[in-house]
């Protein structure tokens, strides 16, 4: 009887782990099509948080990155667009299996000073970065819902610093 409930078991995570498996396929197949699909795809360096210094010393709200359906340009540093080979690197950082031991989890607060910015049909959306605290933050409309463990957080800040995209 013993045997048979750790087979059980044994058999209930491993339809518990096809079962995640087949998810994240999904999900990464979903991505790497947005970005496939995309008109165009940027990469963008741009002002963050202001500190205000005040009785409650708050952050000032994050500045949207786009207004009337276009890019915020008064607080864009640079910008590049991605061809074609450096957009399938990027959904291949994006889409590649985190591994779950090498995930970060931080309690600063978001701050994003680069954006992913997806062209598509007139509609811009966007992911907003902060590489300080490992975080992405998804415009409407977009799902991905990343996780994204340390080596793909080194290879995403890599592919901005390839491009020339840094901060101010």
């Amino acid at each position: 009887m013993c045997v048979l409930i750790a087979c059980n078991h044994h058999k209930q995570n491993n339809d518990l782990t096809d079962k995640k498996k087949t998810e994240e396929s999904l999900k990464a197949q979903k991505i790497a099509t947005y970005i496939r699909n995309a008109d165009s795809v940027l990469l963008i360096s741009h002002a963050g948080r202001e500190y205000k210094r005040s009785k409650t010393d708050t952050f000032m709200p994050v500045p949207p990155i786009v207004i009337n359906k276009s890019l915020n340009d008064s607080i864009i540093f640079n910008r590049v667009k991605l061809d074609a080979n450096s957009s399938k690197e990027l959904a291949a950082i994006l889409t590649s299996p985190a591994n779950e031991d090498s995930i970060i989890l931080t309690m600063c607060e978001f701050d994003p000073h680069y954006s992913i910015a997806f062209f598509n049909h007139e509609k811009i959306s966007y992911l907003s970065i902060c590489f300080a605290c490992m975080q992405i933050v998804e415009s409407k409309g977009l799902d991905f819902s990343l996780e994204l463990d340390l080596s793909q957080w080194r290879k995403l800040n890599a592919i901005f610093s390839s491009k020339g995209i840094r901060k101010k």
